[in-house]
């Protein structure tokens, strides 16, 4: 059969197991509950520090992607006039080969025509001398 309870001593006994048992879980679930915030505070401030960290390399990051824009911009367009002058230089150059060859070509011809009076004045002298003059 079952046993009855006795309001005095048993009701009583069993209020302070129950009672024990109840402060023992909650203490047990409040400290496991604390220790949870705990370590999801401390997961949320190191990743904001990292968030923070990270922020601050993206910035240094965009500032240095910047400055290689502007630098690369700048080549370009130095790039470009140098491009320009080198063209410049190469109708120069281009001038003063033809130019060169025209002048070596006087050169030869002045060097035929010498040739020519030379031959002439030899012939000449020659004729003379046959002349007896």
């Amino acid at each position: 059969m079952g046993r009855t309870l006795n309001m005095d001593s048993d009701f009583l006994d069993w209020l302070k197991v129950g009672g024990a048992a109840g402060v023992g879980i909650g203490g047990g679930a409040g400290v496991f509950m604390g220790l949870l915030l705990f370590f999801r505070w401390m997961l949320n401030f190191i990743a904001g520090r990292t968030d923070i960290n990270q922020q601050r390399l993206d910035t240094v990051q965009h500032q240095l992607i910047e400055g290689l824009r502007r630098d690369v911009a700048e080549l370009k367009a130095e790039n470009k006039a140098m491009r320009a002058e080198l063209a410049q230089c190469n109708e120069k150059h281009a001038e003063q080969a033809q130019e060169m060859a025209l002048l070596r070509a006087q050169l030869g011809i002045k060097g035929v025509i010498a040739q020519e009076a030379a031959k002439v004045a030899a012939a000449d002298t020659l004729a003379r001398k046959e002349r007896g003059e």
